[in-house]
């Protein structure tokens, strides 16, 4: 469950990179739809986004919802370790209209 910055670990959490192929341009006027433990948040495409989360697991979904372009989502349970920051990336393939793209978790690495 997300937790307020003042009850996580100094600097644990979750960062969030979408990726929108060049090839795709209607994609892009539309956010990126991100729920993290049910709390939905819009992040830019190509733009790491931040989440203070608890150490624990936590459960991600990311899709693309808008007037000009829509794909379904892909959920993802990410693991976060206290002092670490947790990297997931979502990437949308050429064939995002069949497929709802990729969403993965990319690494760790220590908050500070």
């Amino acid at each position: 469950m997300m937790e307020s910055e003042a009850m996580t670990q100094p600097g644990s959490g979750i960062e969030v990179t979408a990726h929108c192929p060049p090839l795709m341009p209607q994609y892009k006027l539309n956010k990126v739809e991100l729920e993290i433990d049910g709390a939905v948040h819009s992040i830019e495409w190509d733009q790491p986004a931040f989440f203070a989360a608890s150490p624990g697991v936590h459960r991600v979904k990311v899709g693309v919802h808008g007037r000009l372009a829509k794909s379904g989502a892909r959920r993802l349970d990410v693991g976060v370790e206290a002092g670490h920051v947790a990297e997931v990336a979502y990437s949308l393939s050429m064939l995002s209209l069949i497929n709802p793209g990729k969403l993965e978790l990319k690494g760790k690495r220590p908050s500070a």
